[in-house]
């Protein structure tokens, strides 16, 4: 080690201590910080400064000599100063290390720490990842509103208290009470929450919440069967005893039911399956034309009568399914034919207030009504009415179906066969403008060239039968078929108007409509109670040649 130090000083290892001190002096002239400022030049003079205090330290007492106290002086001088700006030095860095890791730590948790769309409510925190949906952590702009959207609607799910509608299940049940809610206002948090999310981010928000009021009261449901929207009325053979008794049956099951708005109304659900077990009785004979699902058969006549009553009212039809091709208890295309399984009749209640189903039976007709509330508006359609002249039985095996049913593709979609306005009869004393010189009507209604079963233009609307389908007074007047034998029920030969009868209407109210006669014929009308000079049944005539009619009781009357 000695030797390192002699070498550190440039001087023999026999060198007395004068020689020693004579080169410690003039090294630290070379390397003094007044000479050379550069820190190797400092280091070398700590190694000087070492190396000359372990030499004198070393060397023998006898040898020692009194140092040189100024060179001495000097260099502790220089290097306390040395050392001072050392420290200075090192003090700065770790300043500067300091800055740097803060702005490393500030820069990094910019980078990585997210911006959180914070929703609380009812003590439950949502967070979002704003990131996640595409913002850039400035531009609100850049947030993917729709993918916002779907997480809003998550968080609304939980959140939201709906309004409950008050219930009814059937007229005169107990009414459930309605509740009023609170929802999620998430038009706020799209609409202006957004626009400002920089201010809002990573700081909890309360959920902005909305009242909702029921869409359906207790006063409403009070009231649901004040106002009559639709009417439908069908006729059947009483003396076939277990057809009318299914008839019975399926329009009692439907009879009360209570739909709010929005609510679906499934045939086949309310009616339930038709076994013997459940009351409903095999048949014999249906009407010709009429599909018969085995025991319950004249069910169909229910559901058509119900359906024909539901277009009236203009209410929604989801699926109904027509077999007959030809007038039965209702005008061809116009039966909702239902089986257990399937096809069934639905429809819903598209209207803003409830409505309710009502069903009159009598001992040849089914009335079906539906009613609702005083102020409901509605777009009612008119129906072709039901001929109360039916066609002739038929005979089938009791218990089993009577043909098999092919549903079409679109069965289950909305309505396929539901008739417009344009082809829906006249109904509720609507006019009915029939095709002079052709064996047709313009609703499309094929005449029967015997005219025998038919009423000249479908009777007038209805004629002397139910008003707007609501009172059962006075028909509309009939300009029908001319210039042939075809009609529903008989029409003037070589006339030009049909002529005019009493009707009971779906009601059984007895009214009167006028007509007149043609130009060169003559016609006298009946009634269901009269005739003269006639042949139809339904206020309907056959016009030979003559001047006038005359005045039945009950009847129509005739006029040049």
């Amino acid at each position: 080690m000695m030797e390192k130090y002699y070498r550190i000083l440039g001087v023999r290892q026999d060198a007395t201590i004068e020689e020693i001190k004579k080169a410690y002096r003039q090294q630290v002239r070379k390397y003094h910080p007044d000479v050379n400022s550069s820190r190797d030049a400092a280091r070398k003079l700590l190694e000087i400064q070492k190396a000359y205090e372990e030499l004198v330290r070393q060397a023998p007492t006898a040898l020692a000599v009194v140092e040189d106290n100024e060179t001495e002086l000097a260099v502790r001088r220089a290097l306390q100063a040395y050392k001072r700006k050392q420290k200075k030095r090192m003090g700065i860095m770790l300043v500067a290390l300091l800055l740097l890791a803060l702005v490393g730590v500030y820069g990094f948790s910019d980078l990585f720490q997210p911006s959180e769309l914070i929703l609380t409510h009812g003590g439950k925190t949502w967070e979002l990842d704003l990131k996640s949906v595409g913002y850039d952590g400035k531009n609100p702009d850049t947030i993917n509103r729709r993918q916002l959207g779907l997480w809003l609607k998550l968080v609304k799910k939980e959140v939201d208290k709906p309004a409950v509608d008050a219930r009814m299940k059937r007229l005169g049940d107990p009414i459930q009470p309605s509740r009023s809610g609170m929802v999620m206002d998430t038009d706020v948090i799209e609409n202006e929450w957004i626009s400002r999310i920089p201010k809002i981010v990573n700081r909890p928000q309360e959920i902005p919440m909305i009242p909702q009021a029921p869409k359906v009261t207790e006063e409403q449901l009070q009231l649901v069967d004040r106002q009559r929207i639709g009417k439908y009325t069908t006729y059947f053979n009483p003396d076939n005893r277990s057809r009318a008794a299914n008839i019975r049956l399926s329009s009692r099951a439907i009879d009360g039911v209570v739909l709010n708005p929005g609510d679906v109304f499934s045939f086949n659900q309310t009616v339930g399956q038709r076994t013997q077990e459940r009351g409903y009785e095999p048949v014999t004979k249906i009407v010709q034309g009429e599909y018969s699902e085995g025991v319950g058969g004249g069910v169909s006549q229910t559901s058509s009568t119900l359906f024909n009553c539901v277009d009236n009212a203009g209410l929604e039809v989801l699926s109904r399914f027509s077999y007959s091709k030809t007038p039965t208890y209702v005008p061809a295309g116009r039966d909702a034919t239902v089986a257990w399984n399937e096809p069934d009749f639905r429809f819903k209640n598209n209207l803003n207030a409830p409505v309710v189903i009502r069903t009159k039976l009598k001992t040849d007709a089914l009335t079906v009504e539906i009613y609702s509330t005083p102020d409901v508006k509605v777009d009612r359609n008119p129906v072709k009415p039901a001929s109360k002249r039916l066609p002739p039985e038929q005979s089938v095996t009791p218990g089993q179906p009577s043909d098999h049913i092919e549903l079409p593709p679109d069965y289950n979609r909305p309505d396929s066969h539901h008739s417009s306005k344009n082809d829906s009869g006249t109904g509720d004393g609507t006019v009915d403008s029939g095709d002079s010189g052709s064996s047709h009507r313009s609703d499309g209604q094929t005449g029967d060239l015997s005219g025998a079963d038919a009423t000249a233009g479908d009777t007038g609307g209805q004629a002397g039968g139910d008003t707007s389908g609501m009172t059962g007074s006075t028909g509309g007047t009939d300009m029908g078929s001319t210039g042939s034998s075809s009609g529903d029920a008989g029409q003037s030969t070589g006339g030009t108007t049909g002529s005019t009868g009493t009707d009971p209407g779906s009601t059984g109210d007895v009214g009167t409509d006028t007509g007149t006669t043609g130009t060169d014929g003559t016609t006298s009308g009946t009634g269901d109670s009269g005739s003269s000079d006639s042949t139809g049944t339904d206020a309907s005539s056959q016009g030979t040649t003559g001047s006038g009619g005359t005045p039945q009781p009950n009847g129509g009357t005739g006029s040049m």
